[in-house]
């Protein structure tokens, strides 16, 4: 009951002041983030006071209430007037100096490998509590300026401590826990309705009353008996915000340097949103990397008694890992692009790749039937990009196709990973139906080459019903005999379609093409692999969801066991990619 009740308490008024600041921003249109950080600030003041003057044992210490007023008025100057981060420092480290004088410190620490606990002075005790608390209004009041994400990763922050306090409650005693708790509750009342009725930022007033809160909790509820989670746990509450302030000092921008020093640092959002990413998606990383750094640091605590060498390699090996899974996901995010007119290309793994959406690469196909010479269209999945690294006359032939697609999730991925501004995913089984339905208006012929008997003539059937007026001007199945070949070869020359489609699997369709298309002298000779097998029917294609997801092939492997050796061209592609990220190498697109 103790922690419920502050809970609830930190929930509804998290909802009633988020509800009043969207209200207020809706009916003013653009009020700016002043009045959203004035509103989240001061229902963390309201939260304060409440557990400030809690009736039970381990109520707020009385000096917390004024410094956050304190902190919410030098907030609102920031959010109303261009003030220096230098000079809000100073203002922070002077309500940190009253918060160390109400008896807010770390008194004492315990040194790795000794039993005994080492008592701090009175000016280590006042530079460690001012230094620390100022850092943590600072890091949320720069990342207070992200848009959505500083509610949650706050809130996060101090559910991460409240869940310390609950595994340790004798050292860090129930007052910091009733803080945290209702903090966390705040926070995330007002990231659950503010966030649904109009997204905005807490501003610098929010951000630094909510940095400068946890800061205060944290040294509260510090776990004395191990000097490793002092000096840790609380860089890892705040790591997020921490990130985003520290990127501004690590990079320089190119523009305004007088002397060496940059006149305009980019913060890490600003830098991702510059970069494509869209407010959602950098909400959603700030969102994984405050989660992620909060579960480790509750491992963290629920390991204090093992030893400190195996903490600190627990720490070294999966911060590591968690910037690589950050890094990874926002890679993988699709973000705005400007989609190039034509088909350029750029190169991944020596294969060139057009960076073509769907409707630009029949656009292109149009194009080269209206040339009426033949080309060459294929579309890579990650088994042919893989083949293409051991089969030299695949890779020429990849090579010198005038249009290659990336049909495969796992080649998005790849060039997404790399960096390769490719596009969209380019399906060939999508891609045959879009040019039939072109055809048909076009009063363009098509030639269905491929698959097991009988399937070509029901894909073949299928495209009719489903492109009224195409004219389908042959089809024979894949299972012919080398002596048929040449009558194969003649029926289709003698039929003159606009477009060859070629069922035979890869890389077999893509030589047979390659061998043969300057004899058929067919517009377009495009490989489809199992396209027919799908549109006939034989083979249900994967849910939208999962084709959306990128998850199609698991559902065809999944109903067609005998794929599964396919798959391993996706660990291999991984290995190539990772590879190729650690030398930092790719081809920059052609100009």
């Amino acid at each position: 009951m103790q922690t419920v009740t502050p809970l609830l308490i930190g929930l509804a008024t998290g909802a009633t002041f988020a509800w009043l600041s969207a209200m207020i921003r809706c009916r003013a249109r653009g009020g700016g983030p002043g009045r959203a950080g004035d509103w989240s600030g001061f229902s963390l003041l309201v939260i304060v006071g409440v557990l400030c003057l809690w009736p039970r044992a381990g109520r707020a210490p009385w000096g917390l209430l004024p410094a956050l007023v304190a902190v919410l008025a030098i907030g609102a100057v920031a959010d109303r007037w261009p003030v220096r981060w230098y000079v809000r420092g100073a203002g922070l480290a002077a309500c940190a100096w009253w918060l160390w004088a109400s008896g807010v410190e770390i008194t004492h620490l315990k040194v790795p490998f000794v039993a005994s606990l080492a008592a701090l002075g009175p000016m280590p005790s006042a530079l460690i509590t001012i230094l620390w608390v100022t850092l943590c209004g600072l890091a949320f009041s720069i990342s207070g300026l992200v848009r959505g994400a500083t509610f949650v990763v706050g809130g996060l922050a101090a559910a991460t401590l409240a869940v310390v306090c609950l595994l340790q409650p004798e050292i860090t005693g129930p007052g910091a826990l009733l803080l945290a708790v209702g903090i966390a509750g705040t926070a995330l009342g007002h990231a659950a309705v503010d966030h649904r009725a109009a997204p905005a930022s807490p501003g610098r007033a929010g951000g630094m009353a909510l940095g400068f809160l946890l800061g205060a909790v944290s040294i509260i509820g510090a776990l004395k008996n191990t000097a490793f989670l002092v000096a840790v746990l609380p860089m890892l509450v705040i790591g997020v915000p921490l990130l985003d302030a520290s990127y501004a000092w690590r990079l320089r921008a190119g523009e305004g340097a007088v002397l060496g020093i940059t006149t305009r640092r980019r913060r890490l959002h600003e830098a991702l949103l510059e970069e494509g990413y869209s407010d959602r998606q950098v909400f959603g990383l700030y969102l994984f990397g405050a989660a992620f750094l909060g579960a480790l640091g509750v491992g963290l605590v629920i390991l204090v008694e093992v030893s400190f060498l195996l903490k600190l390699l627990l720490l070294v090996v999966a911060l590591p890992i968690g910037a690589l899974l950050g890094y990874c996901a926002a890679r993988l995010l699709p973000r705005r692009q400007e989609q190039p007119e034509g088909a350029d290309k750029v190169e991944m793994f020596e294969i060139p790749i057009s960076r073509v959406t769907m409707e630009q690469a029949l656009d292109e196909i149009e194009r080269f039937i209206d040339q009426q010479t033949p080309h060459h269209v294929i579309t890579s999945d990650a088994s042919a990009l893989v083949r293409a690294q051991d089969d030299l006359e695949l890779r020429q032939i990849m090579t010198e196709a005038d249009l290659l697609t990336a049909d495969g999730a796992g080649v998005v991925a790849a060039a997404r990973l790399l960096g390769v501004p490719l596009g969209e995913r380019v399906s060939g089984c999508d891609m045959v139906g879009l040019i039939c339905e072109r055809a048909a208006r076009r009063g363009h012929s098509v030639y269905l080459l491929g698959a097991a008997p009988g399937v070509a003539e029901q894909a073949a059937e299928r495209l009719r019903e489903r492109c009224p007026g195409l004219q389908v001007v042959g089809c024979e199945h894949g299972y012919f005999a080398p002596e048929e070949e040449p009558r194969i070869l003649q029926a289709i020359r003698e039929a003159a379609p606009d477009v060859l489609f070629v069922a035979f699997g890869i890389p077999k369709q893509e030589k047979w093409i390659k061998q043969h298309m300057e004899e058929l002298q067919v517009p377009v000779c495009i490989g489809v692999g199992g396209s027919f097998d799908v549109i006939s029917g034989r083979v249900k294609r994967a849910p939208v969801w999962m084709q959306r997801a990128g998850l199609e092939w698991l559902y065809r492997t999944v109903k067609d066991p005998r794929r599964l050796p396919r798959l391993a061209a996706l660990p291999r592609l991984a290995r190539m990619t990772f590879a190729q990220l650690l030398r930092g190498h790719w081809v920059p697109p052609k100009a």
